[in-house]
C-alpha cells in the first residue's frame, strides 16, 4: 500500500495525529495512550470528517475493545497494526 503520511489541523486549531492518503485511501487516526474511549477525543476527526467526507477515521486506543461510534471505528493500535493492510 503506497501511501503518504500528513498531520492535519483546522485554522481553529483542532487537528489530527495521523492522515494516511494514497491514490483510493483517505486515512485518519487520533491515537490515544488510554485504555478508554474518550468521545470529546473525536473532535478532530470529526472536523476532519466535514472536509473530507470519503475519510476513513480511525481511533486507536490502547484498550482492547473495538467499537464503532458514527462513522469512527475505535480500536486497539495493536489490532489496528496488525490489519493494517486490509483496511
Amino acid at each position: 500500500m503506497d501511501l503518504d503520511i500528513y498531520f492535519w489541523h483546522s485554522t481553529t486549531g483542532v487537528e489530527v495525529d495521523l492522515v494516511l492518503y494514497g491514490k483510493n485511501k483517505l486515512i485518519a487516526i487520533e491515537v490515544k495512550a488510554s485504555k478508554k474511549i474518550d468521545r470529546k477525543d473525536f473532535k478532530g476527526l470529526l472536523e476532519f470528517k466535514k472536509d473530507y467526507p470519503v475519510a476513513q477515521l480511525f481511533y486507536l486506543y490502547a484498550g482492547d475493545r473495538e467499537e464503532v461510534h458514527g462513522d469512527i471505528t475505535a480500536m486497539s493500535i495493536v489490532k489496528f497494526l496488525e490489519n493494517f493492510k486490509t483496511l
